[in-house]
């Protein structure tokens, strides 16, 4: 064994470098790239060779085996299994179906019983019949399954009952968490029947459909009474077909067919681009048209004949007749089509009696050459046929999907072929099938061909909203009169084939097809190729450029690396201008101070804003005395300090420890001046006096005394330093310090002196302003830059805060953009292009960094290559500082200010991020010497090392001319010295197509808008733990650009139905569909808000379509008896079609379980009723109808009672099949028992293993007899109750209610989504059987007013049975007028499709 496990790491080496082993007489063969087999490699497989001989030849003679052990065990679907489950889902373009096949088989008058006990052996014998599909990828074959009932309709005309049935049926998809994936029904009138079959074709292909068929008539018809299953199933077909997979052989005919597949695909044509009709809107119901065509058995012979004796198989003669009308009418020339392989492996004798999925598929081109005759052109489609059939290792679905990573568009292959010629299959057995359908996802036309009782069988299925209907109809014509052609015209296999246009179509087709080949025209100018290295290569030649790079897709995008001036000194001029004008303006404003009284008053605010430190501990019992020593520990909590807040309370120890007013000894701290109070006094009236003297600093004495005032209660959290510089949201404070201080204007005016230099004789002028704020130094630029002709200015900020402000402020301005931008992120990441910018302007912002020298380059990418970047800093956080805004400051830090806890950069580390980032100073202000260095405020301007040459790209589009198709291709243009460069110097193009996209994110950005509600703080907390992210996501995060897909948000979807109450009641394909049309937490929870807005509506209520806000109509639903409202999801949906939009939906459910639970006994109705009454009355609306089903009629004839009573007069009420016993009704058993069964338990496996029928006769007789129902604890006694139901009600009663629940939740865990846990589940329940005891036993006040009642035909559905007159409440409970009307379906069907569209009709009628 330890030998074996050698030589299979060896082989699996090998495979990891592309080498592959095999076996070929009793030689070893390889296959290997140039240079990957080493010598060292070499001879260890030399050194091995006998024992790998042994070991391959092992691996290749291995078979099949039966595994009935593990027979239950989940395995992954196929392939083309998981497109199917993929496709159903509405978010891919023509998807939102299942693949789906559907028959109806002819037979004389049918037994029931017997079709069931035949349906049920049939099921027995194919596990597949018994699976179970899972949305992660797995199916599995269930244990205890359940077997299905069959339906029996009846009628007096067969013809009307088939085609209701049919209409149902026909085109229906599955919810994969439905027990049954499939259904048989069988129609009955006179002595005839028809027996429906549908299936969902996750379970089993065409051929299996046939399979399972034949088996339900031979044991129907008893011409076997058994039949031995076969020896092995599909999941051993799977499961060893991953194993054959795995083959020496098999891995080189992989890598083989691989290869053949991938050269292919750079000259393999599109799908035939055919005239299309009006798309259907997304969210509406697939429909399909079937056009069938049936060639007679002697005609059929003739066209095999003729097929045969010019070499061609039947099968491809017809495919060649169907490729010949899709480029009769398709634009382009040449295309593929996508063909339905039915080749079962030839694994084991048994393989073709098994049930399941076998398709497979391949990709065929058509040339549509213009041959000399048919028959040569359906020679090279067979020949090109068999030849991509040999490379079929390498499937059709990967080649799609190879083909779509290459492609700048989705790739789709929606016209299929499926022939089952020569199969033994349905068509083919003695059965008589008189109507077929099928739909699959994604696919516009499904031509089907297959014999039938010896004749040419053909089904079109087409999917309409793709190809133009009248279009179709013609190409169906055609198609079939071109079979009957060549069936009765040898002579026209050998000539060129006509197009069978009618001659009155003639026009309508020349019209349609000079359309369609002008979109073909536009759709190819969209997605054509280019010659991306030939485009870099002209461009290198001819413009001044290092490199050059291009990405096509819709447009091509090119980016180009200049060439560096040879002058090492190209911004010396430049720079020599900047300083001396800002020499001179820093003079000019330095003379207009008094310096003396200026640094006085700025040690002035600097030594009040220290002692209101001293005094924050002071106040809080801290450095009263000298003798007192504290930790910081200590003093932490002596100050209540926030988490948040600790790296500051470090900064002030710092600070107080300099000016002298601490003592510092082994970490521990005691006060060395304790005079404070005094002192304090003194210098706070000179600080007032300063505020109300000194220009500049209007509304500073507030903010000063502010800030003093509430220090402790900002430390410790309980409020937002932010008030200090936005008092009520207000941001004049802030505006006054950033822009009316006489050093904020003169760091603005160096800024600005510094753009009117280097802009000297600049055409256009393009200038991002990073971390704007309130506008300080933009107030300053853009009304200077007003007057200049061509100037584009980007407002930024991380906060939309100030972009809203900023909106206002300027609007007169219209060349001022505006945007939220993180100086911690790539420009492309948020939007801007790298190299776009003359100027880049980060005024007080920068230290907002979490990594400065990181961002330093993040900021540069924007820059033009001779553009010029200005930072306008602290350098020092003095203490007035740290008392004021400095406390606005506790994101991340994680450069070299991270060890001694500081906020600002000194002038050193400035220096060293300007290097680090290959930039050098064009000036810096002030020096150390200069007065003005007591602010502790630096300007700095900075551009590139090197100068960069003009590249000239008004060039471009000239030199490109002959390699685009048309100017419209040319995209963004991009010139920059800060282009990702790869190990060989050239631009690197993977890292430049993945610039504007965000790999998943570990990490977040620092800065970001964090859930601010609950239901945004729950979806947050999903998505970290769905995308396994280090922190929670901020709210405008998109799902995908953290690196979310469609499976990871199917997974995200059932955590949040799990998780979050609020979307606990929203359909999982709904929420889905919110999903990606929303992808981020905001946009999401703000979705789920508009269908169950949480604020203004209270706890018990839904809002499904808002409508005005005074509605003239609501159309309100009242909760049914299972205490939830999934049931009118599909009858939602209908509704808000037949309605308009300005209608209100709302429903009306049992609220908060706590509370629910709360109300007393006998007054559930009466309870909720009245408050139900009391919100439908507050929105006001003119029109009110209100629908039930269930117990939610009776709830909802209560509640218009009390509206009318309240003078609301235009009610109208409906009830959907509202029935009920009448009585008290005690019987803990009874509920569990019908509670379980709703969620599809088996309640036998529960305990509760008594006969259905016996159960409610026995309960029926007693209520006969008494009056009133047995209580639970009388079915354990009482004599007059069967003995099988004593002992198994007495076993129950051991265990307790929880119990007896517990035992239930286990059995349907599984099928229960995501978070419904133990808890709600038992909730749920006790909800349940509130309802239902409080419903039998309520009296209810008459009702003097229209109630139209729903009632089912099929009452087999209802929990209990009886005489209906007793049962209809609306009978019981109103004396009003109304309709009976009756509905397909039983209890619950009858809110399903088709019978829940006879509801809205009649709703929607009046």
């Amino acid at each position: 064994m330890r030998e074996e496990t050698a030589i299979a790491n060896i082989i699996e080496k090998c495979c990891e470098e592309g080498i592959f082993l095999w076996v070929e007489g009793e030689k070893l063969r390889f296959k290997a790239p140039k240079g990957v087999f080493t010598e060292d490699l070499k001879n260890e497989v030399k050194s091995k060779r006998e024992t790998i001989i042994d070991y391959i030849n092992k691996a290749e003679r291995q078979t099949i085996t039966p595994d009935a052990d593990h027979q239950y065990e989940p395995f992954l679907l196929t392939e083309v299994q998981s497109s199917y489950l993929l496709g159903r889902n509405d978010f891919y373009d023509y998807g939102g179906i299942g693949c789906h096949a559907y028959v109806e088989v002819k037979l004389p008058r049918c037994d029931r019983d017997r079709m069931q006990k035949a349906f049920h052996q049939v099921i027995h014998r194919h596990p597949m019949l018994r699976a179970a599909v899972t949305r992660d990828g797995y199916q599995r074959i269930v244990k205890d399954f359940r077997y299905p009932k069959i339906e029996e309709r009846m009628g007096e005309n067969l013809q009307e009952e088939v085609w209701k049935t049919r209409k149902r049926l026909e085109q229906k998809v599955y919810d994969i968490e439905d027990p049954f994936l499939y259904e048989l029904v069988v129609t009955t009138a006179g002595e005839e029947s028809v027996v429906h079959f549908s299936m969902d074709m996750l379970l089993a292909d065409s051929v299996s459909m046939g399979i399972l068929l034949k088996d339900l008539m031979d044991f129907y018809t008893g011409r076997v009474s058994e039949k031995e299953s076969p020896r092995i199933t599909f999941r051993d077909v799977v499961l060893f077909g991953e194993a054959v997979k795995n083959k020496p052989s098999m891995r080189v005919k992989r890598t083989e067919d691989k290869a053949y597949w991938l050269k292919r695909l750079g000259s393999l044509p599109d799908m035939p681009h055919l005239p299309l009709g009006e798309r259907q809107t997304s969210g509406e119901r697939a429909d399909f048209a079937i056009k069938s065509f049936c060639l007679e058995r002697q005609q059929w012979q003739a066209f095999s004949r003729n097929a045969g004796e010019n070499r061609i198989t039947p099968s491809s003669a017809i495919m060649a007749v169907y490729a010949h009308v899709l480029d009769t009418w398709c634009a382009n020339s040449g295309f593929c089509i996508n063909v339905t392989l039915m080749m079962r492996p030839d694994y084991h004798p048994d393989i073709n009696r098994i049930v399941g999925d076998f398709t497979s598929n391949t990709i065929l081109e058509v040339a549509c050459e213009k041959a000399e005759s048919f028959v040569e052109n359906a020679r090279t489609l067979q020949t090109q046929l068999w030849e991509d059939m040999e490379h079929r290792a390498f499937s059709g679905i990967e080649v799609l999907r190879e083909w779509n990573r290459r492609k700048k568009y989705d790739v789709l292959m929606p016209y299929v072929y499926t022939s089952t010629l020569g199969i033994e299959n349905l068509d083919s057995s003695d059965i008589e099938v008189t109507y077929k359908a099928s739909q699959t996802p994604q696919v516009f036309i499904d031509c089907q061909v297959g014999e039938s009782a010896g004749n040419l069988s053909v089904i079109w299925t087409l999917r309409k909203g793709t190809v133009d209907e009248t279009v179709a109809d013609i190409m169906f014509e055609s198609f079939c009169e071109m079979i009957e052609a060549l069936s009765q015209k040898e002579e026209l296999w050998r000539e060129p084939a006509k197009d069978y246009i009618p001659h009155k179509q003639r026009l309508f087709y020349e019209d349609i097809l000079r359309q369609c080949r002008k979109d073909e025209e536009q759709w190819r100018l969209k997605y054509a190729e280019i010659d991306e290295e030939k485009c870099e290569n002209i461009l290198k030649e001819h413009l001044a450029a290092e490199d050059a790079a291009v990405i096509s897709g819709e447009k091509a995008d090119i980016y180009i690396l200049p060439e560096k001036e040879e002058n090492p000194h190209y911004f010396a001029e430049r720079d020599r201008k900047i300083k001396k004008r800002n020499r001179e303006e820093a003079a000019r404003l330095c003379d207009s101070v008094q310096w003396d009284s200026m640094l006085a008053d700025i040690r002035t605010a600097n030594e009040v804003a220290i002692l209101d430190i001293m005094r924050t501990f002071r106040k809080a019992g801290a450095f009263l005395s000298d003798k007192e020593i504290y930790s910081q520990k200590e003093l932490e909590i002596m100050l209540q300090a926030a988490p948040d807040y600790r790296y500051l309370l470090e900064r002030w120890l710092k600070a107080l420890k300099r000016e002298g007013y601490i003592l510092e000894h082994n970490g521990k701290y005691r006060a060395a001046m304790t005079d404070v109070e005094k002192r304090y006094r003194k210098l706070m009236d000179q600080a007032k006096r300063i505020a109300r003297e000194t220009p500049g600093y209007k509304g500073m004495e507030s903010y000063l005394l502010s800030s003093a005032e509430k220090l402790a209660d900002s430390i410790s959290g309980k409020i937002n330093p932010v008030e200090f510089l936005f008092p009520k949201g207000e941001s004049q404070t802030a505006h006054e310090i950033y822009h009316d201080l006489f050093a904020a204007k003169m760091l603005n005016r160096l800024c600005l002196k510094t753009i009117e230099t280097a802009a000297e004789g600049a055409e256009k002028i393009r200038v991002l302003e990073v971390g704007s704020g309130v506008g300080g130094t933009s107030d300053e630029l853009i009304p200077f830059l007003a007057d200049y002709p061509d100037v584009e200015y980007y407002f930024t900020d991380i906060s939309q805060y100030f972009l809203q402000e900023a909106k206002a402020k300027y609007k007169q301005y219209d060349f001022v953009n505006y945007g939220i931008y993180d100086l911690n992120e790539p420009c492309e990441k948020q939007g801007l292009r790298m190299g776009s910018f003359d100027f880049i302007v980060c005024a007080n912002t920068f230290h907002n960094a979490i990594d400065g020298f990181e961002a330093m380059k993040k900021v540069k990418q924007a820059l033009k290559p001779n553009g010029c970047m200005i930072f306008l800093d602290c350098i020092f956080e003095s203490a007035s500082l740290l008392a004021s805004k400095g406390m606005l400051h506790h994101g991340a830090i994680e450069d070299t200010r991270r060890e001694d806890k500081r906020i600002f950069f000194t002038d050193e580390e400035w220096r060293s991020m300007i290097d680090a980032a290959g930039l050098e100073l064009a000036d810096a202000y002030p020096r150390p010497d200069d007065p003005f260095a007591a602010f502790n405020l630096k300007y700095y301007a900075v551009h590139n090392r090197n100068g960069y040459k003009d590249v000239g790209t008004d060039k471009v589009w000239d030199l490109l001319r002959e390699e685009l198709p048309s100017e419209e291709k040319l995209g963004k243009l991009t010139v920059s010295s800060e282009l990702p460069l790869n190990r060989e110097g050239r631009i690197d193009k993977n890292a430049l197509e993945s610039k504007t996209q965000d790999g998943r994110k570990r990490k977040g950005s620092g800065s970001k808008d964090m859930p601010a509600t609950k239901l945004e703080e729950e979806i947050a907390a999903v998505w970290k733990e769905v995308l396994e992210l280090d922190e929670i996501p901020g709210v405008t995060d998109s799902f995908f650009e953290l690196g979310g897909d469609s499976l990871l948000a199917s997974m995200a979807i059932t955590k949040i139905r799990g998780k979050v109450d609020r979307a606990r009641e929203v359909e999982w394909n709904d929420l889905m569909n919110l999903l990606l049309k929303n992808n981020t937490v905001r946009k999401l929870a703000s979705a789920i808000d508009s269908i169950n807005p949480s604020e203004d509506c209270p706890h018990f209520a839904m809002i499904y379509q808002r409508g005005t806000k005074t509605p003239e109509n609501v159309w309100a639903f009242f909760v049914n008896g299972t205490a939830t409202m999934p049931i009118y999801q599909t009858l939602f949906e209908k509704l808000k079609k037949a309605i308009p939009e300005t209608d209100a939906v709302v429903g009306l459910h049992c609220g908060d379980p706590d509370r629910f639970l709360k109300i007393s006994p006998g007054e559930v109705i009466d309870c909720m009723a009245k408050r139900n009454a009391e919100y439908l009355i507050s929105l006001g609306a003119k029109n009110y109808s209100l629908i039930g089903h269930c117990f939610g009629g009776g709830v909802a004839i209560e509640t218009g009672r009390l509206m009318k009573a309240a003078g609301i007069e235009n009610l109208r009420v409906t009830t959907i099949d509202t029935k009920r016993f009448v009585g008290h009704f005690d019987n803990d058993i009874f509920f569990e028992k019908g509670f379980g069964e709703m969620y599809g338990a088996d309640m036998a496996e529960c305990g509760y293993d008594m006969d259905d029928e016996l159960f409610k006769d026995t309960m029926r007789e007693f209520e006969k007899k008494n009056g009133r129902f047995l209580t639970s604890d009388e079915m354990c006694v009482r004599k007059e109750v069967p003995e099988e139901i004593r002992r198994c009600c007495k076993k129950l009663k051991e265990k307790t209610v929880e119990e007896r629940l517990d035992r239930i939740f286990r059995q349907v865990e599984s099928k229960l989504p995501g978070g419904f846990d133990d808890r709600v589940f038992k909730n749920s329940y006790f909800m349940f059987a509130k309802i239902l005891a409080d419903f039998m036993a309520y009296e209810p006040e008459k009702y003097d007013g229209r109630v139209d009642a729903f009632l089912c035909r099929d009452q087999s559905g209802f929990f209990v049975t009886g005489d209906l007159e007793s049962l209809d409440y609306a009978r019981q409970a109103v004396t009003g007028e109304g309709r009976r009307i009756w509905i397909d379906g039983d209890h619950f069907t009858c809110m399903e499709t088709p019978n829940v569209e006879k509801i809205v009709e009649v709703l929607t009628g009046e």
